[in-house]
């Protein structure tokens, strides 16, 4: 009776853990299992945005070509004062067999005449505006505004297929003298809607309107029947969310829907592309095959007594789901899409583990030497094959207990576990030696070298203060962090702390550097530099402040306060009764391009009653990168107050001959580069590219002046070339503006 007794209690003590257990790990289970679906539900959403955001891209590379082609053709259309010339019709039939993708080209007058040519059909030199549809027409006349348009899709009555029109100004002397129009076919996007790797092959995409229209289908899609018209054809989307999808769409939003077909649950994404009301439909089918495996789960946990082994089942199976999508999120969040490589949070991770537990480590940033000129000259395709062979020689190169990241771009940091310099400098040195074999290999005649900057005990943030310390000072291939460097931290600490006190309490003092003449060597104009006297009597070199301001745009501030110490000075020599001269004071992008510049100019004239013809506004090259009708309206604004125009430093950077004629400059500033290597003795080709850029400058009526002349030479040499003023050390170095008065202004 007893052993019958025990045996019973033992039993229910077994039962009741046996649901005890099975009851936590079922729930457990569950738990695991519905955290995992919605981790793998926003993961999908997460990568549907950015699948989306990838096509997008790829469609507005499409249009960049297509109107870089434009502009290039545009740029040299002969006319003969603005109408059309007697051989423009070859030169469109001409151009439109080029590299391109239009289906025609065609140019039209302010009148509406134009020329057309269509490939397959001929030339037709007597075409009107008036003759096409009214999309076509409303492109070309936004054109004729100056914009650069993409008309709505209309159907081609030659072909009966669907085309848009690009249209761009012809601009001549800064006016818009005609429009160049090139059609083509929305077909040439059929390879992004068809193609079958959208969300690793669990998705495609659709190109719609803005009322749900097809443009264009995937032929991958879930239902492939051509007679659907819409989104709203068929199953695609319930009834009752009709208002709701057509309201996102109006108000060009981006949103998630749903939508079951063959019993499979599909998510889609609309997202819009910004023109003509298009929007891309990127479709998801991997969501509906795991809500299947969930339904399967939860159907076999009807049993109760059966929930251990369930329990049990769930656990294995949940962790193989949450080890596989927590892989994947993994490797999102802590690995390089580009070379598999683990990026900077990973890295950052890792070292402050590591560093928990040893002193005798390094950290190495590594960077490319001119990616970025591999990257504009080969593509980047190329520039990734670069990235991905020095990760594999990174990762050949380290120990067990070492590991290497990249950050972004070309920069990389490695964490050894070494502090010898001399090894460490070894084992970057057989990186480049190899990187260096690696270029050799593929013959295109440009040699990879790679460049490091170490921190022994240090950093990340450490080592690229090193990196960046050969960038711009040195030569040599691999800097350690020293106390040079870390004094240099610390001075760049102090000028961002101390900027804004010295601004207000005017320690930035203007000094000037005359600008002669170079023909009879008098002093023609000076321009305004700018030196950092603290009221503690201290001097903070331009070379210690001037970097940092240019980092975190504090140069703005700056340069405006110069051009009102500029004005001031005129002020004083106009009061002195002495005539004043220009004075160039530098422009800094920022600045530039700001929206209240042109008022705060105007202001400062009017406080200190200063003619604007006595301020010369310096710009860089950089300013010009990105739009010339927007710079030179600006220019002109500047320009009908008063203002001369200079571009300084030219030839230090990526100027451009061919843009010159393009900018309404009144000055062009030679870098003194050229004069340091070009002399009539060495037969340098700097010499002759100096020549020509100063005869060229005369012909467009630019004013030259050349930096740097440090001796006789230099200047006889630029005024035989036609220059007409000159700066330098040879003529006086910049004077403070009470000594430049005293010298040159009596």
């Amino acid at each position: 009776m007893m052993d019958e007794e025990r045996f019973r209690h033992r039993l229910r003590q077994l039962s009741v853990s046996i649901f005890i257990i099975g009851t936590i790990l079922l729930s457990t289970g569950i738990t695991t299992l519905l955290y995992v679906v919605r981790s793998t539900h926003e993961t999908i959403h997460e990568q549907m945005k950015l699948e989306a955001q990838e096509y997008k891209n790829r469609i507005f590379k499409q249009f960049d070509k297509d109107f870089q082609i434009l502009h290039t053709l545009a740029s040299v259309i002969p006319l003969t004062h603005g109408e059309l010339s007697n051989n423009i019709g070859e030169w469109i039939k001409r151009a439109n067999i080029q590299d391109n993708d239009f289906v025609n080209i065609a140019f039209f007058n302010p009148e509406g005449k134009g020329v057309m040519d269509t490939f397959g059909v001929g030339l037709n030199t007597n075409f009107l505006l008036a003759s096409c549809n009214d999309d076509i027409q409303e492109a070309v006349k936004q054109s004729f505004l100056g914009k650069d348009t993409i008309s709505r899709l209309f159907v081609s009555e030659f072909s009966e297929e669907r085309l848009y029109v690009y249209a761009v100004p012809v601009w001549r002397n800064g006016e818009v003298v005609g429009v160049l129009a090139a059609s083509t076919r929305l077909n040439i996007f059929r390879e992004i809607a068809g193609g079958n790797m959208v969300m690793n092959g669990h998705g495609y995409i659709h190109i719609i309107g803005s009322e749900g229209k097809f443009l264009l289908r995937s032929q991958y899609a879930a239902m492939p029947n051509k007679e659907y018209k819409t989104i709203f054809d068929g199953p695609y989307i319930d009834k009752k969310h009709h208002g709701a999808i057509l309201n996102v769409m109006e108000q060009q939003r981006s949103d998630f829907f749903e939508f079951t077909y063959n019993k499979e649950k599909y998510h889609f994404y609309l997202y819009p592309l910004g023109l003509n009301g298009w929007y891309l439909l990127c479709a998801n089918t991997e969501w509906g095959h795991l809500h299947q495996v969930v339904s399967i789960i939860f159907t076999i946990a009807g049993g109760f007594l059966f929930v251990l082994l369930l329990s049990i089942a769930l656990i294995v199976y949940g962790y193989i789901i949450t080890r596989k999508n927590g892989n994947n999120l993994i490797k999102i969040a802590y690995f390089d899409k580009v070379t598999g490589a683990e990026n900077y949070i990973r890295f950052e991770q890792r070292f402050e583990e590591c560093t928990k537990h040893t002193k005798e480590y390094s950290i190495v940033a590594v960077n490319i030497l001119n990616f970025k000129f591999f990257n504009e000259l080969f593509g980047k395709k190329y520039a990734d094959l670069i990235l991905n062979e020095l990760c594999k020689k990174i990762r050949s190169s380290i120990a067990d207990n070492e590991f290497f990241c990249r950050e972004n771009a070309d920069q990389f940091y490695i964490l050894m576990q070494d502090t010898d310099k001399v090894r460490i400098k070894n084992r970057m040195d057989d990186i480049s030696s190899s990187m260096s074999e690696y270029s050799r290999k593929n013959k295109n005649g440009y040699d990879i070298n790679i460049y490091c900057g170490v921190a022994i005990h240090g950093n990340p943030h450490q080592a690229l203060l090193a990196q960046k310390f050969i960038r711009e000072n040195t030569k040599e291939r691999i800097h350690f962090y020293d106390e040079d460097i870390h004094k240099v931290e610390l001075r760049n600490n102090y000028v961002e702390s101390h900027m804004e006190h010295a601004l207000e309490n005017k320690e930035f003092k203007l000094y000037l550097q005359p600008k002669v003449r170079l023909a009879d060597s008098s002093v023609s104009g000076a321009e305004s530099l700018v030196r950092w006297q603290t009221n503690e009597g201290g001097l903070v070199y331009p070379g210690e402040f001037i970097p940092v301001f240019e980092s975190n745009g504090f140069c703005g501030k700056l340069d405006l306060y110069m051009t009102e110490c500029a004005c001031k000075q005129i002020r004083e020599w106009i009061d002195s009764g002495v005539p004043p001269i220009p004075i160039s004071v530098n422009q800094t992008r920022l600045l530039f391009m700001d929206e209240d510049y042109v008022e705060n100019l105007k202001q400062l004239l009017t406080k200190y009653q200063v003619p604007a013809k006595f301020i010369v506004l310096e710009i860089l090259e950089g300013v010009m990168v990105n739009n010339l009708e927007k710079l030179n309206t600006k220019i002109e604004q500047l320009q009908s107050i008063g203002f001369k125009i200079s571009l300084d430093d030219f030839g230090s950077g990526y100027s451009s001959l061919n843009t010159l004629h393009l900018l309404k400059l009144d000055e062009l500033k030679i870098d003194q580069a050229f004069l340091r290597t070009a002399s009539p003795k060495d037969g340098a080709k700097r010499w002759i590219v100096l020549k020509q850029i100063v005869q060229l400058a005369q012909q467009l009526k630019i004013v030259t002046v050349v930096e740097g002349i440090e001796n006789r030479e230099h200047a006889e040499m630029m005024k035989s070339f036609g220059c007409e003023y000159g700066q330098g050390y040879f003529y006086s170095r910049p004077l403070s503006a009470e000594e430049f008065s005293k010298k040159y202004m009596r």
